[in-house]
């Protein structure tokens, strides 16, 4: 929204040309972003994300246990905003909404970092940088992605190096202040 504002006053104030302010617009990545909401939201009222969901719902996802894995393989799969769109649908119904939006909210934030597809703004990175020859092997990125967030995770089993053994769950309710 800054850069939407900050670009209109450049355009009337006519201190830059605008041909110059319209030629660094990524417009691809206007559409894609565009082209993701109108197709999560028409997936949504059509009552394809209850479907997508069904096979899961056995599952319990009201279980920070179960809902923070599947958020983070979801969110490496289709994208971490594709998944929040998804998986949105269900925290509502969570005994404590407020645990189930922030657990949803640290598990797809660090999943996003796990490999390329993890995160839009990874795509975004990897596509700039091989625009300016850098390239960036999927399995590289994955393992080191891999490594920061189960680092600090407290999900992971032991014998991941200085990971802890603790869950996610007790940090969930430390913070949303439930028991």
């Amino acid at each position: 929204m800054t850069a939407a504002i900050g670009a209109a006053l450049l355009l009337i104030t006519r201190t830059v040309d605008p041909k110059r302010v319209y030629a660094e617009i990524d417009w691809g990545l206007l559409v894609f972003f565009v082209g993701l909401f109108v197709i999560v939201a028409g997936a949504d009222r059509a009552g394809l994300t209850a479907r997508l969901l069904e096979p899961v719902n056995h599952w319990d996802l009201h279980r920070f246990r179960v809902f923070v894995p599947v958020t983070a393989i979801l969110s490496n799969i289709v994208s971490n905003v594709p998944a929040v769109m998804l998986l949105r649908t269900v925290v509502g119904s969570f005994p404590d909404p407020h645990a189930g939006w922030l657990a949803l909210a640290m598990a797809s934030t660090l999943a996003g970092n796990l490999t390329i597809t993890g995160s839009v703004a990874n795509i975004i990175v990897v596509e700039r940088a091989a625009a300016e020859g850098s390239t960036s092997a999927f399995a590289t990125t994955s393992e080191s992605g891999c490594r920061s967030p189960l680092r600090h995770s407290r999900s992971v089993p032991r014998g991941c190096g200085s990971c802890p053994s603790d869950s996610f769950v007790p940090a969930v309710k430390e913070v949303s202040g439930t028991q």
